[in-house]
């Protein structure tokens, strides 16, 4: 392993072109919202006719392209057409671009009963698609790349304790504080709320090593075993063995935290389907 993935195992790696892009893209995205907001009460569009249903009627389609990623994944006929990245840039596209629309569409108002409904309905998938993004990049390898494994955050884990143990012997107080925050790290979680007490368990076992360890440094180059520099670089190795455990932890939780969110936002997304199509049937009919 690199010492760039035993230092930062958990960093998502993006080529700076896609971050320049994601970030031209947010500052747009804000831009038109706050446009929009700023200018809802001078009645530019309306939701019955001209630009303002047919952007009602874009954000509508945009929305229902976001079941093409779902598809993509799950119909083997469809694995041959284009990249898996394509189909869920395209769904992170469509899923911000399509309540853009709508909010347009509905001049940022809630308007009648079934139309705040259908809004409300469709602000709580995009926040909710948000919230997965997030989640998303933090058990993956970048946004587009292969999830992460727990056994790399061990290996991590394992290889930035190697050069500690060997200050001070295997069986010492110290190297033994080390196994057992190391024993916290690798040990199974049992559901989500289980997962954060382990990971609460850690942070506090991660300051117990923090402290016991700059004491022993700080006699090891008193008695004269290390010199100043031999205990920098120790230090050095400590901060990333801590930064390790951490990863680890945060790992579980992340991973718990999205298996938990993806059992939320499949009835979140029909929810918001039902609601659309009686919206636009009572517009329509009535």
């Amino acid at each position: 392993m690199s010492e760039l993935a035993t230092r930062v195992p958990w960093r998502v790696l993006q080529p700076a072109g896609e971050r320049l892009l994601s970030v031209l893209f947010t500052g747009l995205m804000i831009g038109l919202l706050l446009l929009g907001w700023w200018q809802r009460d001078n009645s530019y569009l309306v939701a019955e006719s001209g630009p303002g249903y047919a952007l009602g009627i874009i954000g509508g389609s945009l929305m229902l392209l976001l079941l093409l990623y779902p598809l993509r994944k799950r119909i083997r006929a469809l694995h041959g057409m284009l990249s898996m990245k394509f189909w869920f840039r395209l769904h992170m596209i469509c899923g911000l671009l399509g309540p853009l629309a709508i909010l347009y569409h509905a001049n940022f108002g809630l308007g009648s009963v079934n139309s705040a409904v259908a809004l409300v309905c469709m602000l709580l998938v995009a926040g909710s698609g948000l919230v997965g993004r997030y989640l998303y990049v933090r058990i993956h390898r970048g946004l587009y790349g292969r999830r992460k494994e727990m056994g790399e955050m061990q290996a991590a884990v394992q290889q930035a304790a190697e050069g500690l143990n060997t200050l001070v012997g295997e069986d010492s107080p110290a190297a033994e504080l080390l196994q057992r925050t190391e024993r916290l790290a690798a040990s199974e979680a049992h559901g989500l709320w289980h997962s954060f007490r382990l990971r609460r368990l850690t942070r506090a076992a991660v300051q117990e090593c923090r402290q016991v360890w700059r004491g022993v440094l700080k006699d090891a180059v008193r008695q004269g075993a290390l010199d100043k520099r031999a205990a920098q670089q120790a230090w050095r190795q400590l901060k990333r063995y801590v930064e390790a455990v951490q990863a680890a932890a945060a790992f579980r939780v992340n991973e718990r935290l999205f298996a938990s969110w993806h059992v939320l936002h499949l009835p979140l997304f029909i929810m918001m389907l039902i609601t659309g199509i009686i919206h636009v049937f009572v517009v329509h009919i009535y």
